[in-house]
């Protein structure tokens, strides 16, 4: 109990579990509606067999961003679409909004509804969570409508003229992928659900108040603690059946499950990560996949399914476009020239590719940011492994091997300048210099070593600025720099393209920063001289977490004392609270 010992109990709290609302008391969230700005009246509901939920939603037409013009069109196209019917919108204008929810799932949400009343907490389960959102059907029978006035302008046009309609067969070829067809089975299942009106009680109606007392239990309700945590978890939340040993739950497209990810062999669910992700660092996956010791199985897995740039591994193109030759020699070109730098120009990508605008945003946008500088163009999305390439130093040898002979056959498939020199495993085009007249070559080396140092005196100033008094991993800090750049002149120093990874983590090691590995990455943060700065990184340079008290001991050791405002105020500069534990801003 001593990590407790200044986290003492202060109250003690009766808990009740009640079944009154039970089978009927659901969660509903609006993820894609924010918690300070609720929908304004809710004017219907519908409930369907299955357990869907459909409400239907006021829209203010008179508010700053209604756009009245539009509103009214899409009210007209919309009543033109669904001829035969009355009236859609009453007022004229677009002013309601269907939300719907998917079919919940047969597991049932282990979750509970808490309520204090007089002291006492008072427990309910949760029967199912449902996600509502727009079901945007509205622009389809605008589209219907739009399509009907279109059809209807042609006939009296052909009736005019007096031409002769001629009968065109078409045919479609089906689509080679299935992607689209979860999401069309989905909308076909919503549309064939039976849908029954619900009546909607407003928070504040009698009924409505009725119900939520049966949030609130009696006395002989309480809770037996006298139980092991998984049987107190069944008591709160009984499982009406056993988890599903047909298979796992669907999910939905892009999301991933962490516990149906460990039920499969070690090298698919390095794949599915890899797939999901299309870009990670070498120890985020072995975090997420929980191997802590020996990663000989996730190195020899991903080794299979992804290929190494700037010391993080990404999908391969042949996994993600086994059928598209085009697509996959123009990302595999992309990947290449990220091998090379980490600011790849967009000039140098769209003359080569010959990719539409929207087909290279679909390749770029999941590994790379848009960079606006004088040489714009697109930046790899996460910083340089550095760990990853000191320490599997074989890996990365063969991987530039592979990237070597993967350029010579894009030389050939993209008609590419065909290099003449290999360096180290890297393509590089043969250089002539002319030294200036009188100017000898050890001249020369010596001004480039002058350069040099003045390109690092720059940078070590920039770091310091930079890192501040607040704390920084590489990645922020070339964002910073990148933001400097922009402002600086072309001519500055530090916008010359030779500032890279490795000079300008040691520009933050010669500005006396201290450098804290956590998670996987590097961090970086000054004392600025300040004894109670170095004892803070200090600490959380041997721990994760460090608590108050453990920081005020070292200080005292240190023959330092300091109040307990400035001490917070240190503390917030470097580190984020959780609980008792203060952590280093920048980690989990």
């Amino acid at each position: 109990m001593e990590e407790y010992a200044d986290d003492p109990v202060v109250a003690e709290v009766d808990v009740y579990h009640t079944q009154a609302l039970a089978d009927h008391l659901s969660l509903l969230q609006y993820p894609l509606r924010p918690a300070h700005l609720p929908y304004d009246s809710i004017e219907g509901a519908k409930v369907s067999a299955e357990g869907s939920l459909s409400l239907e939603v006021g829209v203010r037409p008179r508010g700053n961003n209604y756009s009245t013009s539009r509103g009214e069109g899409f009210a007209k196209m919309v009543q033109l679409g669904v001829k035969g019917q009355e009236k859609v919108y009453q007022s004229g204008l677009w002013d309601k909004l269907t939300l719907t929810s998917d079919k919940p799932s047969e597991t049932p949400a282990r979750y509970v509804a808490a309520v204090f009343k007089d002291g006492d907490l008072h427990l309910t389960s949760v029967k199912h969570i449902l996600q509502l959102k727009p079901t945007l059907s509205y622009l389809d029978a605008a589209e219907s409508g739009a399509k009907a006035s279109v059809a209807g302008s042609d006939g009296e046009t052909t009736e005019s003229e007096g031409e002769e309609a001629v009968p065109v067969n078409v045919r479609f070829a089906r689509q080679k992928g299935q992607s689209a067809y979860p999401l069309r089975k989905s909308f076909a299942e919503t549309n064939r659900c039976d849908w029954s009106d619900a009546t909607y009680y407003g928070i504040e109606s009698e009924e409505a108040t009725e119900e939520r007392g049966l949030l609130f239990a009696s006395e002989d309700a309480g809770v037996n603690f006298d139980l092991r945590p998984s049987e107190y978890l069944n008591v709160v939340c009984p499982m009406d059946q056993p988890l599903s040993s047909d298979g796992p739950v669907a999910m939905p497209t892009g999301v991933l499950s962490l516990s149906q990810l460990k039920t499969l062999p070690l090298d698919e669910q390095v794949f599915k990560l890899l797939l999901n992700a299309h870009i990670e660092r070498f120890g985020q996956l072995c975090s997420l996949l929980g191997v802590t010791g020996q990663s000989g199985g996730v190195l020899k897995a991903v080794q299979a399914c992804g290929v190494l740039v700037q010391g993080c591994w990404v999908i391969k193109s042949d996994l993600l476009y086994p059928e598209d030759q085009a697509k996959r020699n123009a990302r595999d070109y992309i990947l290449w020239c990220f091998t090379q730098r980490r600011l790849v120009p967009r000039k140098e990508v769209v003359g080569v590719v010959k990719l539409s605008q929207e087909e290279l945003r679909q390749i770029m946008r999941p590994l790379s940011v848009v960079r606006v500088t004088p040489s714009s163009g697109w930046e790899l999305k996460l910083s340089t492994d550095i760990d990853f390439l000191n320490k599997q130093v074989a890996i990365v040898h063969e991987q530039e091997r592979r990237w070597e002979q993967r350029h010579r056959q894009l030389v050939n498939e993209l008609s590419l300048k065909a290099p003449t020199k290999h360096t180290e495993g890297k393509v590089v085009e043969p250089v002539v210099k002319t030294l200036p007249v009188g100017e000898t070559p050890a001249a020369q080396s010596v001004k480039s070593e002058s350069s040099t140092e003045e390109l690092l005196k720059a940078v070590t100033g920039f770091c310091r600025e930079g890192l501040g008094r607040g704390v920084l991993g590489l990645a922020e800090l070339k964002d910073k720099l990148l933001l400097k750049q922009s402002i600086l002149g072309v001519d500055h120093l530090l916008c010359g393209g030779g500032v890279g990874d490795a000079i300008l983590v040691e520009g933050v090691r010669a500005c006396g920063a201290l450098e804290i590995t956590a998670g996987g990455r590097s961090l970086y943060a000054h004392t600025h001289g300040e004894k109670v700065r170095e004892v803070i990184l200090s600490l959380l340079q041997k721990h994760k977490s460090v608590k108050r008290k453990a920081i005020v001991e070292c200080l005292k050791a240190e023959g330092v004392s300091m109040a307990d405002k400035a001490l917070t105020s240190a503390l917030k500069e470097l580190c984020y609270s959780r609980g008792s534990q203060w952590k280093l801003l920048g980690t989990d």
